[in-house]
């Protein structure tokens, strides 16, 4: 019998990655997994209600090739068996941290929607708006050429570049079925040729796929671990949001 909840989130990369933190338990009720290829993360994990889990992939000190290494775990939870005895999975990034009494209400009212995620706080109206926000962050300029080279081919198959929702990806509940394993499996077929912008990806995969999504609102349901870290979107005075 399935379990009802797991939730997960990783790391990978070596000691010196900005990322490289423990999240407090995203809930006391429901099975919280954290993935890592780092030996030293694994060993502090231990001291942890954490239930932890050591992947043999070698490290990487180039924050974009460890972010792209944790993309089959983030993308493809039914791929891995700690995974696959859940109803429902939820990833969330481990600078992230869980309102688990807001999340869980949802697992009862999901309306026909198998996958879960928050949006944009900035409204973006076109994947060029998360292009040009991305590419002014160090850590993707690696990827500029391959952001543009991939929104350029999806484009030309007649993919549009509009929309009235844009994803964020750093929160995604799933239900655990064939339908969501098949777009997951797209979803990171489509990263592999872009590059790590999981958000620029699920634009187009959500028009390839069709599936209905669930769009939540910022903050509603998470919040960041370290706001001194992490960059917070400020509010501008008409209301918006400033991204970047």
């Amino acid at each position: 019998m399935s379990k009802k909840l797991a939730y997960y989130t990783a790391f990978f990369g070596d000691n010196s990655s900005w990322v490289n933190i423990i999240p407090p338990l995203f809930s006391a009720v429901h099975d919280c997994y954290f993935f890592t290829n780092n030996a030293e993360m694994y060993d502090r994990l231990g001291g942890t209600k954490w239930i932890r889990v050591f992947l043999d992939i070698p490290i990487k000190t180039d924050y974009a090739l460890s972010a792209m290494d944790s993309k089959e775990l983030k993308l493809c939870p039914h791929r891995f068996e700690e995974l696959q005895g859940y109803e429902f999975t939820c990833w969330l990034d481990s600078t992230l941290i869980a309102f688990d009494d807001k999340i869980s209400p949802l697992l009862d009212r999901l309306d026909g929607c198998n996958i879960v995620l928050t949006r944009h706080p900035a409204k973006f109206t076109s994947v060029w708006d998360e292009y040009r926000g991305s590419i002014a962050l160090q850590k993707h300029q690696i990827n500029k050429d391959r952001y543009l080279a991939y929104i350029g081919a999806r484009l030309l198959r007649g993919l549009s570049e509009g929309t009235d929702c844009f994803h964020c990806t750093g929160f995604i509940l799933r239900r655990t079925c064939d339908e969501i394993a098949d777009l997951n499996e797209l979803w990171l077929e489509e990263v592999k040729e872009c590059g790590i912008n999981c958000q620029i990806c699920f634009h187009f995969v959500k028009q390839i796929y069709g599936v209905p999504v669930m769009a939540l609102e910022f903050y509603q349901y998470w919040d960041y671990n370290q706001p001194g870290i992490v960059f917070k979107y400020p509010i501008r005075a008409d209301g918006t949001v400033d991204t970047w």
